[in-house]
């Protein structure tokens, strides 16, 4: 399972970076994660300062019972 945040980072931004955390997943796939991050930067999009810098990241949570990610 995929836990999907964004990135924001320009010149800009008092703090330089803003990141957004989904409160909808986790999600089965990782391209299933990967779409809701398109989702999320299509939301934040109008509010986002000029020439942004965006990265998004899908983490697998998906752990073994010994404690080693699948």
């Amino acid at each position: 399972m995929f836990e999907a945040s964004i990135v924001i980072c320009a010149i800009a931004l008092s703090d330089g970076c803003m990141k957004f955390d989904d409160t909808r997943g986790p999600y089965l796939t990782y391209n299933e994660c990967k779409i809701r991050t398109d989702e999320m930067v299509g939301a934040v999009e109008p509010l986002m300062p000029p020439e942004p810098d965006i990265r998004y990241r899908c983490r697998n949570i998906t752990e073994e019972p010994n404690g080693t990610q699948t």
